[in-house]
């Protein structure tokens, strides 16, 4: 035997445990995104810099494998800066521009997805392609799915990062391409802000030695 009320408080009780626990879900990714992002835009150093994005794109997607590519200043070549998770699987060619994945990427300033299969679980959310190696190169063995996502700040493409997927690992969800948009956009003020730093100390340096020759020419 039981009473109406009771089970109305029962179902009340259980929302409110599940409401409780997303929430405590949610500020737990809040907080470590927060972490990531307040790590990204502290390094100021290029080459730690390319370290931490990649390591907090791998922790925020739960995968394994990532690289981060920058282009040069006429867009002619896309360097690979830095390479996370396993062996290369071929030599890393400093130019991978002409492939209709980067050629996509630079058109649309939007992610891509690369699939092995024919019908994935986001396709509609985000533009997919079924991965050739005439699509993009393979960088290590490609054996689910990567997503590539644009660096851009104020429409001007710096690179672009790619993460990708083990066989036994999960796909990715659309909180992955979520998160991944605000790595992408942290990493790109990031890279940006670093440029500048470098061109300050350059403009440093030349007015020192100028200031340089004509004391010594003085002299």
């Amino acid at each position: 035997p039981f009473r109406n009320e009771e089970i109305l408080l029962s179902i009340c009780n259980a929302l409110d445990r599940l409401r409780i626990k997303r929430e405590n879900i949610r500020l737990k990714e809040t907080i470590s995104l927060f972490n990531v992002s307040e790590a990204i835009a502290s390094s100021v150093n290029s080459d730690s810099l390319h370290q931490i994005v990649l390591m907090s794109a791998l922790s925020q997607t739960r995968s394994t494998r990532a690289a981060l590519c920058v282009f040069d200043d006429f867009k002619r070549v896309l360097d690979v800066r830095a390479i996370l998770g396993g062996e290369v699987s071929r030599p890393l060619r400093p130019n991978y521009v002409g492939y209709p994945a980067v050629d996509f990427i630079m058109q649309n300033n939007k992610p891509l997805l690369l699939y092995t299969g024919k019908d994935h679980p986001l396709a509609g959310e985000v533009d997919v392609l079924e991965y050739k190696p005439a699509i993009f190169p393979e960088m290590f063995p490609f054996e689910k799915e990567m997503v590539l996502f644009p660096l851009k700040i104020r429409n001007n493409m710096l690179g672009l990062i790619l993460i990708s997927k083990r066989a036994a690992e999960d796909g990715f969800t659309r909180s992955d391409i979520q998160v991944l948009s605000i790595i992408s956009n942290q990493a790109a003020v990031a890279l940006h802000n670093s440029r500048l730093m470098k061109d300050l100390e350059r403009g440093y340096m030349n007015t020192l030695l100028s200031l340089n020759l004509v004391l010594e020419a003085k002299h």
